[in-house]
């Protein structure tokens, strides 16, 4: 098959059996999909082959999905082992390929290594075929860190097949069709890792509303010299140009009088055209006339478990937003490498492709933990589609912490909505002590499971939110063809230039210790790090470009075997008190 046929829209699937057989009275060929008896012979050395077929050829023998299962076609046949990648969609073995089948050999000596789609009764779940050896003993086990109930399935050579699972059970209805019930006791599980990087988890953590000024301009004087964090000298007074400028200032308030302008005009505005100068004047209202909450910025004594983080671990201070504007596009850049045209927070119910395509694709388990409404389900229908299954309340994350079964890859969200005193999302007006205790808890939580082991968590921010940053955004690649969905007054714009900068930093054991990054980065960043760890295609030209921020990691050395201590998420409770309770 042709790496072009790998790619087709619509394929059946047929796997092909090709096993050491010791016939009692007969070898064996397949007429279409019949099992035929004839003609007496010596054992046979056989290989596994696994094949794609157009929709409607004739030998592609697909069964229906089951109440309690799935059913799985299984042939003897000569056919030669294939390499290719193929799609399998998850509501029955055909239809559009979005979900489903992988097929690699990453080492071409003991046959083919194939994992395919497999129906059960709340959802998908994957089956990893592996050869072991050239005489063909099978290994089926679904590649789930757990909380699918993953199964072991063993195929052996013989006329009757012996099929055993660690529980549940296996019905053969014909001479090759079997029927796969859900068994209850969990396997091993694996997830395909082409580059043999040592994480099996993935946690992403995007806050909301923050540039890098207005939190780490104290940064390189307060323990990270190599970060650069100097703030502006200044913006002019909107009030009266004459006047000496608005300088930054430490803000003695942890929550905002109002929210800031970062809507597509209100950032363009700001950055103004490199100038970076325009952040009181599109911030300036009744209340503030000269936009100077815009100019505050936070220190250690603030936020002292977010110092202490970006001082142990490794950080960068060319990250920036995705594009220059609001939440929503920010957003979708994360996961899917493009806004699809969208400027404003309007893109709800999308049916393009996203990672959580990609992700049941390449067999990668997900799952998004949520306090209120995941974004995931808003963008996305193919998210909200298999909510059910994939998205759950924040609380989940800890007992799947607990339990071992955090999945591959995982998006924790804050609170969408909520007053200044409880919404943990670090947008304005809300208190910004109560979301750095919410990303504490997160982080804590993974140093003190089993999973911090092998995996890397990656906390950023949307967008700057209207605060001031010194750092011009540098050019970007366009991600695709859709231009920005320009209206009325709309200023004129592409998506070829990077947001504002924004706080990233990423937590491992495999971590670089007290490293600061120069390299540009933003939100495609990490989805290509996720790309990149699964061996999965990019979506679009964004994330293509973008590096995948390997610098951040020693993966010879790992610096923090042991986690690290930190310093506490202290709220005040006086300044918690004076943010309004609505």
């Amino acid at each position: 098959h042709s790496k072009k046929e790998s790619r087709m829209s619509r394929l059946l699937l047929t796997v092909f059996l090709l096993l050491p057989v010791t016939t009692r009275a007969a070898d064996h060929t397949v007429l279409g999909s019949k099992l035929v008896v004839k003609n007496p012979g010596a054992p046979e050395q056989r290989k596994i082959s696994v094949k794609a077929k157009e929709a409607g050829s004739d030998d592609a023998i697909v069964g229906d999905p089951v109440a309690n299962g799935a059913t799985l076609t299984i042939q003897i046949n000569n056919g030669t082992p294939d390499t290719q990648t193929y799609n399998l969609p998850a509501g029955s073995w055909t239809g559009d390929a979005t979900t489903g089948f992988m097929y690699k050999d990453p080492t071409g000596a003991n046959g083919p290594v194939g994992v395919a789609g497999m129906k059960k009764q709340s959802g998908v779940f994957e089956i990893k075929v592996v050869v072991k050896g050239k005489l063909g003993t099978v290994s089926v086990v679904p590649p789930n860190p757990g909380f699918d109930s993953c199964v072991l399935l063993a195929l052996t050579g013989g006329d009757s097949y012996s099929i055993n699972f660690a529980s549940g059970t296996v019905t053969n209805k014909a001479a090759t069709l079997f029927k796969v019930s859900r068994p209850t006791q969990e396997g091993t599980c694996i997830a395909p890792n082409p580059n043999n990087l040592p994480l099996n988890h993935i946690v992403v953590v995007m806050q909301e509303n923050r540039s890098a000024d207005t939190y780490l301009a104290q940064l390189s004087s307060q323990g990270q010299p190599a970060y650069e964090a100097e703030p502006l000298t200044g913006n002019p007074d909107p009030t009266n140009p004459m006047n000496p400028p608005i300088t930054p200032f430490h803000k003695t308030t942890y929550c905002e009088v109002a929210d800031l302008n970062h809507s597509w005009n209100g950032t363009h505005a700001e950055v103004d055209g490199g100038a970076m100068d325009g952040f009181t004047a599109a911030n300036a209202n009744g209340a503030d006339p000269t936009g100077s909450r815009a100019m505050g910025y936070y220190d250690q004594t603030d936020l002292p478990f977010y110092y202490g983080l970006y001082n142990t671990f490794a950080t960068g201070d060319r990250y920036f937003s995705s594009a220059l504007t609001q939440t929503f596009p920010n957003r979708l850049y994360l996961l899917a490498g493009t806004s699809f045209g969208h400027i404003r927070n309007d893109s709800f119910g999308l049916t393009s492709a996203s990672i959580f395509n990609l992700l049941d694709q390449f067999s990668v388990t997900w799952r998004i933990y949520a306090a209120q409404a995941a974004y995931g389900t808003l963008f996305f229908k193919y998210v909200s589609d298999r909510s059910a299954t994939h998205v759950f309340t924040t609380a989940q994350y800890y007992a799947d912490l607990t339990a071992g079964t955090l999945p591959h890859v995982a998006f924790v969200d804050p609170d969408l909505f909520g007053s200044p005193q409880n919404e943990n999302d670090e947008h304005p007006p809300s208190n910004v002590q109560v979301g750095q205790k919410f990303v504490a808890d997160i982080i804590n939580g993974l140093m003190a499971s089993t999973a911090w082991t092998s995996t890397a968590l990656f906390l950023t921010y949307d967008e700057h939110g209207g605060f001031y940053d010194h750092v011009v955004p540098p050019a970007a690649p366009i991600p695709d063809n859709i231009p920005p969905m320009l209206g009325g007054g709309d200023t004129p714009g592409a998506f070829d230039q990077y947001g504002v900068r924004v706080p990233a930093v990423v937590v491992s054991p495999y971590a670089k210790s007290h490293f600061v990054s120069h390299v540009v980065h933003d939100h495609t960043s990490i989805l290509r790090f996720i790309e990149y760890r699964f061996g999965m295609p990019s979506l679009t030209n964004r994330d293509a470009a973008a590096d995948p921020m390997l610098e951040f990691f020693d993966f010879n050395s790992p610096p923090f075997v042991t986690p690290p201590s930190l310093p506490a998420a202290t709220i005040d409770q006086t300044q918690l008190n004076a943010c309004p309770s609505s």
